[in-house]
């Protein structure tokens, strides 16, 4: 992705994507101006859209929520799924492009135990991540947000193997923490602490 030259100028608000302050207005004559955090192209032109040019989000829609963020003090991409312009799923799969991460429905997926076991479950819902499957020596570990890299370098640290990540939503990750770690209580929880 090309970073742009310019200075973005604007209101205080935060990326749709990482999350982070920024300072962005749309450009005159219509353009684009980068996140200086991630990247990510954050306006688009008077006929473009947010979101990768899905089509999903006008510049209206986007001014509507960023107001809404800004009276509400949540995130924009909260704001956007508040109003109903695209789901927490559509906000899912663009960071997920953005970052170079596979996008994943594991809403129907029977992980096997010997997967599961690989990671404890505190660690699991602390984290919000699930492991789905060994590929070699790499386990494949969905999670929910692409900006966590210090969850990965945890995860490497006491999973110690190579890791593979893979995004999902939230919701689903979620539910499957839930349905696969049912019947294994918490044993784990003091080895949580042990490796802090």
């Amino acid at each position: 992705m090309e970073i742009s030259s310019r200075t973005p100028e604007g209101d205080d608000n935060r990326c749709v994507i990482c999350g982070k302050p920024v300072v962005i207005e749309p450009s005159q004559p219509p353009g684009d101006a980068p996140c200086p955090h991630c990247g990510c192209l954050l306006w688009f032109g008077a006929n473009s859209s947010l979101l990768g040019g899905s089509g999903k989000i006008s510049a209206e829609q986007l001014v509507e929520a960023k107001s809404m963020a800004a009276r509400t003090g949540i995130r924009v991409d909260e704001a956007l799924v508040a109003l109903g312009y695209v789901t927490a799923d559509d906000i899912g799969q663009v960071q997920a492009s953005e970052h170079g991460y596979e996008w994943v429905d594991i809403e129907d997926l029977q992980i096997p135990i010997q997967v599961i076991e690989l990671v404890p479950a505190s660690v699991a819902r602390e984290n919000t991540v699930i492991p789905l499957a060994l590929e070699s020596e790499a386990l494949i570990i969905a999670i929910h947000d692409p900006m966590t890299n210090e969850v990965l370098e945890k995860l490497r640290f006491i999973l110690d193997r190579d890791i593979h990540l893979v995004q999902a939503a939230p919701r689903i990750i979620h539910a499957a923490i839930e349905k696969h770690y049912l019947d294994r209580g918490e044993p784990d929880s003091c080895w949580s602490i042990w490796v802090e």
